[in-house]
């Protein structure tokens, strides 16, 4: 296709058919990235675990790419959990004066606070840098991607997924002050919008390292293509289901161009 503005408008002509689910990953990422045009200093770098949070970011954060440098650090289908404090920490190693945002879920934060706790070297390092990361976790007290496909595909049976009695309810927030980090909290398992805007500006305006932890309710990551099945299978929000014209569109695109 030599000109891929007609592609891209039918892109987005889909994206306003199969409307993205509304919840609080949603709301939480939008948000901050509206928040870092306004009070960081320039284009952050952003990094990410494995789970349904690498799709909410994939999904939500605009990204506005600087000529020559790739903004997303991401594991892409590797899925190395806990890889997300790693990348951050290359990235401002690499770029000391630009800020990093690292999101996580439960599963990968469980393994990256070990790294910021008892990783000394690692956290007197980024100690020295101004901007230092800022670790988003969204807490459902799940191992949310295995969680999703047990409610997809499982009839909601689900097995090794909840993680409720097996976190504190204070432990990130004891982690982050053991790393020495500023911890702020947003509760979007309450109507507290004011509160969580105002925690969610405060840790974007913070200069340094910082976590914030968003409780949250367990919420599903769609649209999803189950493995082994193509997008006609896909789940999609709210039981909608992939219309086959659009199968069709998207299949005969380039031998119809």
């Amino acid at each position: 296709i030599q000109n891929h503005d007609e592609w891209v408008a039918q892109i987005n002509g889909w994206k306003n058919k199969y409307e993205m689910p509304h919840h609080a990953p949603r709301e939480v990422i939008q948000l901050i990235r509206e928040l870092t045009r306004l009070y960081e200093p320039m284009e952050p770098y952003v990094t990410t675990g494995v789970g349904q949070h690498q799709m909410f970011v994939a999904e939500f954060w605009k990204f506005f790419a600087e000529p020559g440098r790739n903004m997303l650090l991401t594991s892409g289908g590797l899925a190395p959990m806990g890889a997300g404090v790693p990348f951050a920490a290359g990235a401002l190693l690499a770029e000391p004066n630009r800020p990093v945002y690292v999101f996580n879920g439960d599963g990968s934060a469980l393994m990256d606070i070990r790294s910021l706790t008892f990783g000394y070297l690692l956290r007197d390092r980024l100690a020295q840098h101004g901007n230092g990361i800022k670790e988003v976790i969204f807490r459902d007290n799940n191992l949310g991607m295995v969680r999703n496909w047990q409610q997809q595909m499982y009839g909601g049976k689900f097995h090794a997924t909840d993680l409720s009695d097996l976190i504190p309810l204070n432990y990130f927030k004891d982690s982050a002050k053991a790393a020495q980090f500023a911890y702020y909290k947003a509760d979007y398992r309450k109507s507290n919008t004011d509160m969580n805007r105002t925690a969610i500006t405060e840790f974007v305006k913070h200069r340094g390292n910082a976590i914030l932890e968003v409780r949250m309710l367990p919420v599903e990551a769609l649209p999803m293509t189950p493995g082994t099945k193509s997008v006609a299978d896909a789940y999609l929000p709210n039981g909608q289901k992939v219309e086959s014209t659009d199968l069709l569109v998207g299949r005969n695109w380039n031998t119809a161009k």
